[in-house]
């Protein structure tokens, strides 16, 4: 029995069936490509995970160094901390920044505590310090739905890959979603044996990786390290990773993304048989994507309009999706 998209708008699922039929037919094997925060849940997985650390490893969550630019202040937690760097730094700074800080930590407790955000069921981890991250099922079933239709589904985001590897797991969307196909902010992992760049085992190792990289992570003793690997997953940086694995002229069927910061790798989508998904409802969004349309009509020389480029997006509310969690 084929899913349905019952939780998304009416109309939804026939214009993805129609688009996606003349994506195949023009472009071959399709894929898509997943935002994390406020695009597959709702919150931050990032500031939520610092915030349990408050609980699960207080050490952590108040012992550690500050970017050069902000000092550290005395008992200031990771979570304040990291607002205030993000207020007076630029947020390309923040965001590196706050992968950084993951230097040291135990690969397994990163996986259990991710466990924990998610848990509904974990009453008393609801009011930590910032809120827990909740999963939209309807992304769930969006997922089921592009296997179904042999579409490979991609995360494309700018936490920590650490984090994004755990919440696969934690969610159960490994099936749908293979590590290999989660891209983060990618860190060196340090094994027992030695330090592993899992973005070159990927590079040099063509087939499924995703047990690989789970055993990896559940390796007793594994850390992990500050040393970055790959591009900065922001902006320019998510279409600069998925070209690491997607050279050129491969293009994603559908794109989802919650911000300007998306605009990136969603404007990788054709706009003729392509879906570049909007998972929010910030009307001042809708101008600045315009303002990049044109930009980019006028950079690329295009020879369709900038009214038929725009016609390739779909928004979509997410409130009903928060107001059934």
């Amino acid at each position: 029995m084929s899913t349905t998209l019952d939780l998304w708008p009416q109309s939804f699922e026939d214009t993805l069936k129609k688009r996606l039929e003349r994506f195949q037919d023009q472009h071959g094997r399709a894929s898509a490509l997943f935002d994390a925060d406020e695009t597959l849940w709702h919150g931050d997985i990032v500031e939520a995970h610092y915030a349990l650390l408050e609980v699960t490893r207080p050490d952590a969550a108040f012992e550690f160094v500050g970017h050069p630019a902000v000092e550290h202040l005395e008992r200031e937690s990771l979570v304040a901390y990291y607002q205030r760097l993000y207020a007076a730094t630029n947020v390309d700074v923040a965001f590196e920044w706050a992968c950084d800080v993951y230097d040291k930590h135990p690969t397994s407790a990163l996986l259990s505590e991710t466990v924990e955000l998610f848990d509904r069921t974990r009453r008393d981890l609801d009011n930590l310090s910032y809120p827990r991250p909740k999963f939209y099922e309807a992304q769930r079933q969006l997922l089921v739905w592009l296997n179904e239709h042999d579409v490979d589904a991609w995360i494309i985001s700018a936490s920590p890959e650490v984090l994004i590897h755990a919440a696969v797991l934690a969610l159960d969307l490994k099936g749908l979603i293979p590590l290999h196909r989660a891209l983060g902010v990618n860190y060196g992992i340090l094994a027992p044996d030695g330090e592993v760049n899992t973005m070159k085992l990927r590079q040099e190792n063509t087939g499924d990786q995703s047990d690989a990289l789970e055993d990896l992570l559940k390796a007793p003793g594994t850390v992990m390290t500050a040393n970055r690997n790959g591009p900065l997953t922001w902006q320019e940086g998510k279409a600069e990773a998925f070209r690491i694995f997607n050279p050129e002229p491969a293009k994603p069927f559908l794109v989802a993304g919650d911000s300007p910061n998306d605009f990136a790798m969603q404007f990788l989508t054709p706009h003729d048989c392509g879906a570049r998904v909007r998972i929010a409802k910030d009307p001042a969004h809708v101008a600045k994507r315009h303002e990049a349309t044109v930009e980019r009509a006028a950079k690329g020389a295009w020879a369709h309009s900038v009214e038929d480029d725009l016609s390739a997006w779909l928004d979509i509310d997410p409130q009903p999706w928060r107001d059934a969690q």
